[in-house]
C-alpha cells in the first residue's frame, strides 16, 4: 500500500498448492516472468513453487541459524528433485552482510557438501538506502538515484547474474 497507485504491482497470495498451481500455469513456456517469495520455511507451497521453478534464488546471512537452513533446504531439494525426477539447483547469494566484510569462510567451507546449492558471487550489504527506499514502497532500483547508490549497484549486479543463470540454464534444457 505504499506504493503510488500507478506503479503497484499485482500480487496473489494463494493458501493451497493447487491455488499455487494455477497460478503458475500460464506461465510455464511462456516469456512472461513470474516472481514468487515463499519465505524461509519447509511447506507444501514452497515445494510447489520449487518444483515448477525455472530457477530458484536463496538468500541467506552468514550465520549458524542460516547454515543449518540450508542444510535442511538441500535435503528438501533432494526430496523435490527425486519426486519430480530431475536435478534442482538453488542458487544462494549472500545478503544483510557488513559491506567491508569479502570472505565468509564458514559459509563458503559447507558448499561442496551441497548436492543442490550454489553460491553465486553477488553479496547484498546491509545499507541504509535499503531502509530508506522501503519507505517509499518502491524497490531500489526504480529510480535513477538509487541505481547509482552502492545498495543500486549491488542489486544490479544480482539481477545481472540471476538472469545468466537463467540463460544459461535455458540454453542447456
Amino acid at each position: 500500500g505504499l506504493r503510488p497507485e500507478d506503479k503497484r504491482i499485482p500480487v496473489r497470495v494463494p493458501t493451497t498448492a493447487q491455488e499455487l498451481i494455477e497460478i503458475m500455469t500460464p506461465y510455464k513456456n511462456s516469456q512472461e516472468t513470474l516472481f514468487i517469495d515463499c519465505g524461509g520455511f519447509d511447506s507444501d507451497l514452497t515445494r510447489t513453487a520449487v518444483a515448477f521453478a525455472d530457477c530458484v534464488i536463496v538468500p541467506s546471512k552468514d550465520s549458524l541459524p542460516e547454515r543449518i537452513g540450508l542444510m535442511h533446504f538441500d535435503q528438501v531439494l533432494s526430496e523435490i528433485s527425486k519426486i519430480m525426477d530431475t536435478n534442482i539447483t538453488a542458487y544462494v547469494y549472500l545478503c544483510k552482510v557488513n559491506p567491508n566484510k569479502k570472505h565468509f569462510p564458514k559459509l563458503e567451507a559447507i558448499f561442496p557438501s551441497f548436492s543442490h546449492l550454489r553460491l553465486i558471487n553477488s553479496r547484498i550489504s546491509y545499507r541504509a538506502e535499503f531502509e530508506e527506499t522501503l519507505e517509499t514502497g518502491m524497490g531500489i532500483t526504480e529510480s535513477v538515484y538509487g541505481r547509482s547508490t552502492p545498495g543500486g549497484k549491488e542489486i544490479l549486479i544480482l539481477i545481472n547474474e540471476i538472469m545468466n543463470i537463467i540463460s544459461t540454464n535455458k540454453n542447456i534444457s
